[in-house]
């Protein structure tokens, strides 16, 4: 009796490890008004659901044709680290081990060694706050390009945020210095042409990866900062996770200041990726 209680027990303990590892279902909502990607007045859309780790709220939503992604980051602290380290959204289907599609964007700037007058920090101090301004302009001026991995051939590996293939995506800022990233996907580019009522019953698994930043360590004389990574080259990847947005989930739309260099995150909080996780059931229009 005590070896079937016991093994009764076991099994309960291994089911909600296993329910409790695998990513949230939710279902996508059918876009029934015109999408832009502009940031604009439009950008003020409900985000359904909200990541406590990354600090993201988000929302998935699809046509027949598109798929459409909006992603909002009110703290300063989460913007500088997509900004510095880049961001990837993966697209992949749950009978497959490999992803279909991988989009990243934007890409890493890498790490910015403050250069403002009385910034040098002495060793075992605090890391200074970085100017999250001149971020902002150093992103306007130079990454209008995507790299993109697993889409149809004919797509190609690197694109600019507009082209012919309908792939858009854009990250900007509205005017309360509120980060908006959205994006338009076309199926056919890399599933079908348009979806049809057998889609009602599959999901996509649904990633959306800010990457952790690359921290440059001395080498001889040179300081901490010099040599930091180039434009394009991806941060760490790690583990986070995702979750519906209740009513209190939503950050203040001015987001908190930076504290330092990193507003109070420590260290691993900067250099660690934070991974949402999410399985997407689509829906389809009925003509």
């Amino acid at each position: 009796m005590k070896k079937n209680f016991s093994f009764i027990v076991a099994a309960i303990v291994a089911t909600i490890g296993i329910t409790s590892c695998a990513p949230e279902m939710y279902q996508s909502m059918l876009q029934t008004t015109a999408f832009t990607e502009k940031i604009d007045s439009s950008s003020m859309e409900t985000q359904r659901f909200y990541d406590p780790k990354s600090k993201l709220q988000y929302a998935v939503t699809n046509d027949n044709q598109n798929l459409y992604i909006v992603i909002k980051a009110t703290e300063e602290q989460t913007q500088y680290k997509i900004i510095r380290a880049g961001m990837q959204l993966t697209i992949g289907n749950v009978s497959k081990t490999n992803p279909i599609a991988n989009m990243q964007y934007p890409l890493a700037l890498g790490f910015q060694k403050p250069t403002s007058k009385g910034t040098e920090r002495k060793s075992g101090s605090a890391p200074q706050r970085p100017d999250i301004s001149s971020l902002k302009l150093q992103f306007k001026s130079k990454y209008q390009e995507m790299h993109l991995t697993g889409f149809k051939p004919e797509v190609g590996a690197v694109l600019a945020t507009h082209n012919a293939f309908g792939i858009t995506v854009n990250m900007d800022w509205d005017t309360l210095n509120t980060l908006y990233y959205k994006a338009i996907i076309p199926f056919k580019t890399f599933y079908k042409e348009k979806l049809d009522l057998s889609d009602t019953t599959k999901y996509f698994n649904m990633t959306f990866t800010v990457n952790g930043i690359e921290m440059p360590t001395k080498e001889g004389n040179k300081e901490m900062g010099q040599g930091a990574p180039e434009p394009g080259m991806s941060g760490r990847n790690g583990m986070g996770g995702g979750g519906r947005m209740g009513g209190g989930g939503m950050s203040g739309m001015g987001g908190s200041r930076m504290g330092g260099a990193y507003g109070g995150q420590s260290h691993n909080d900067m250099t660690e990726a934070n991974k949402v996780k999410f399985r997407l059931q689509l829906v389809v229009k009925k003509n």
